[in-house]
C-alpha cells in the first residue's frame, strides 16, 4: 500500500491513474473478505483493515477526481464509489457532494462513471437521514 500511495502523487497521469485501478482491486479483494484476521479476539474484515489508510489519504482521493487527466479523474471517482460501498468514508454526504463537483466538466466519461455514485446518495437521501428529533412540518402546521 505504501508504494501506492506514493505513486498517487506521480507525475505521470498513466502512473496515478495506475495507481487508483490497483487500489481498487485491493479494496474490491479485501472487501469481499469476511474475516481476514482477529484484532484482540475480534474477528476483523479485510475492508477494516483499510480503514486507518483510507481515512490517512481520503481528502487526496477525492481531490484526485479533479484531476486535470480525464483518465485519472474517472478512476479517482470510481474509487471514491467503491469506498462509498464499503462504507469506509468518514462522511459518506460530504464525500459525494464534493465528487459532484466534477459535473461542472461536462466531461461525458465523468459524468458516465459519477452516475452510481449520485444514485446511491439519491437512495440514501430518498430513505432520509437519521432523525436527529427534529421534524420538518408542513407551513403553519
Amino acid at each position: 500500500l505504501k508504494y501506492l500511495g506514493w505513486s498517487r502523487s506521480d507525475m505521470a497521469a498513466a502512473v496515478r491513474a495506475a495507481s487508483l485501478s490497483q487500489l481498487s482491486a485491493v479494496y474490491t479483494a479485501h472487501g469481499a473478505a469476511e474475516e481476514i484476521c482477529r484484532v484482540d479476539g475480534k474477528p476483523v474484515s479485510g475492508a477494516e483493515r483499510l480503514l486507518n489508510f483510507t481515512r490517512r489519504f481520503e481528502s487526496r482521493f477525492i481531490e484526485m477526481t479533479r484531476d486535470v487527466d480525464v483518465k485519472v479523474a474517472v478512476e479517482a471517482i470510481k474509487f471514491i464509489d467503491l469506498l462509498h460501498d464499503l462504507d469506509l468514508l468518514a462522511d459518506k454526504a460530504q464525500a459525494v457532494s464534493e465528487v459532484v463537483r466534477v459535473m461542472r466538466n461536462n466531461e461525458p466519461s465523468q459524468l458516465k462513471a459519477l452516475v452510481p455514485l449520485v444514485n446511491k446518495q439519491m437512495e440514501a437521501g430518498a430513505a432520509g437521514p437519521p432523525s436527529s428529533g427534529k421534524r420538518k412540518g408542513k407551513k403553519g402546521a
